[in-house]
């Protein structure tokens, strides 16, 4: 047994590389039911690993025929949308504590600022005062 954690930037890749899509399918469902998912052979094209091939089948109650049916495992798309989001996660705080360090930075700044000016105004009104200004 291959007991190896999944690359979480991998994960990203493939789940933004899928199209969600809604869509109606006819078997073994109720007609004209809107459902959201993949399409298998779309899958297949990004994660091979995630999508079986059925045979064919004859369609019950009303539903139609299949053949070559491209069924997606949706337990492999969930294990790589949990990495996907880990991986967003983890984006989100780098990003957020790049945010507070700038924020930080950029008052640290501004307090400089504002010193210097007031030591140039103090030094402007200095020389003012020496040169009868008022």
């Amino acid at each position: 047994i291959l007991n190896e954690s999944p690359d979480p930037i991998e994960s990203f890749g493939i789940v933004k590389a899928l199209t969600l899509r809604r869509f109606s399918f006819n078997y073994d469902t109720k007609l004209n039911r809107l459902q959201l998912g993949f399409f298998g052979e779309e899958v297949e094209a990004v994660l091979p690993s995630a999508v079986r091939r059925l045979p064919w089948r004859e369609g019950k109650e009303g539903g139609v025929a299949v053949e070559d049916f491209a069924h997606v495992d949706a337990a492999a798309l969930f294990s790589h949308n949990l990495a996907a989001l880990r991986e967003l996660h983890t984006r989100y705080a780098q990003r957020e504590d790049a945010l507070l360090t700038l924020a930080a930075e950029g008052r640290d700044v501004a307090l400089k600022v504002v010193r210097l000016a007031e030591e140039r105004g103090q030094e402007w009104q200095t020389a003012r005062q020496i040169r009868g200004y008022r």
